[in-house]
């Protein structure tokens, strides 16, 4: 069944149900979001504060206002039908697009008006983006641009799900062939911004920071952690080849992560841009690691979702381009 002609299903089952007292309804697709997102309609009914049976009749409602089946049980529990698999696929457009509505951002007679959520790695929230923030403040008081720091995993999903307008990220936290799959097939538009280098990195304490060059040997006698998922793939890969880092502590809390490295001797990889800054930020301090036998670099670039860009994210873009182009921002590192 081609998604034109579920479009036509759901348009004429909406019709349909206005004039015979019942209609689509959105809850019925929160729901189904949901259900995809926790796996089960008694996690769906705990994490949204509502009954099984309520969660249940809803969406068995909306198989009947369809005409088919959404859900099937199986061995493995719960999942969608093949139909299903199409509204839902529909659903998280209009949710995604109602979620973009809620915080609209219009560019009349030159004047930007609104808000828009805009997401990156704290280290780039904290400078790339708030100089941009504070640029588009300054021009348009009307304008909101509303900064979220994560991880960027939780970065992609933000634009996936509508939450957020565009996302910088950083490639090699993620797995490079899914996510420009993604980008193949028109689920995520991304365009690359600037290259970072990574480094080890150690507190300002490390026994290696004595040494000229350290080699991946000097490595082994130390634990590695990671800031969330950091680097994972370049990290993962060197696992693969190496044997090394054999375990991977995460931490969610940079605070936590700095005095932990710093009572342990443990040993991380940072893009260069979050050490100047987290430096300035922390009590305790890192410094980079001069490795002999490994260079690593990163794209850094932003993400949006496949519908057409608004006047307003464009600008946000271009401002974005011109400050990773000024001179200042390139040295920053």
């Amino acid at each position: 069944m081609s998604c034109r002609r579920l479009c036509d299903i759901i348009r004429k089952s909406a019709k349909n149900g206005i004039q015979g007292g019942k209609r689509v309804k959105l809850e019925q697709f929160h729901f189904l979001l949901a259900l995809k997102k926790y796996g089960s309609i008694s996690r769906v009914a705990q994490e949204l504060y509502t009954s099984q049976p309520a969660v249940s009749i809803s969406i068995k409602k909306l198989e009947q206002e369809l005409g088919y089946p959404l859900l099937k049980r199986t061995n493995r529990g719960t999942v969608f039908t093949e139909q299903g698999e199409l509204v839902l696929e529909q659903a998280e457009i209009i949710i995604r697009a109602l979620k973009k509505i809620s915080c609209i951002a219009c560019c009349e007679d030159g004047n930007l008006q609104g808000s828009l959520r805009v997401g990156a790695l704290p280290h780039l929230c904290n400078t790339l983006l708030m100089n941009v923030q504070i640029i588009l403040q300054e021009r348009y008081p009307d304008f909101t641009l509303a900064l979220e720091g994560l991880d960027t995993t939780p970065l992609v999903k933000g634009v996936e799900n509508g939450e957020l307008n565009l996302a910088v990220i950083q490639i090699c936290d993620l797995d490079e062939t899914a996510f420009f799959q993604k980008v193949e097939k028109g689920k995520l538009r991304y365009e690359p911004l600037f290259t970072d280098r990574l480094h080890f990195v150690v507190a300002d304490t490390h026994p290696l920071l004595g040494k000229e060059k350290v080699t991946l040997e000097d490595l082994r006698a130390f634990p590695y952690v990671c800031f969330g998922n950091c680097a994972n793939q370049k990290v993962l890969a060197l696992t693969q080849e190496t044997g090394y880092p054999a375990k991977i502590t995460r931490f969610y809390e940079m605070a936590r992560m700095r005095k932990h490295m710093a009572l342990y001797h443990t040993v991380t990889v940072l893009p260069e841009r979050a050490i100047a800054h987290g430096n300035m930020n922390y009590q305790v301090k890192f410094a980079p690691l001069r490795m002999e036998d490994i260079d690593w670099n990163t794209q850094v670039g932003w993400i949006h979702g496949p519908e057409p860009l608004t006047q307003a994210e464009k600008m946000v873009i271009e401002q974005l381009v011109q400050q990773c182009e000024n001179p200042e921002f390139l040295t920053q590192a």
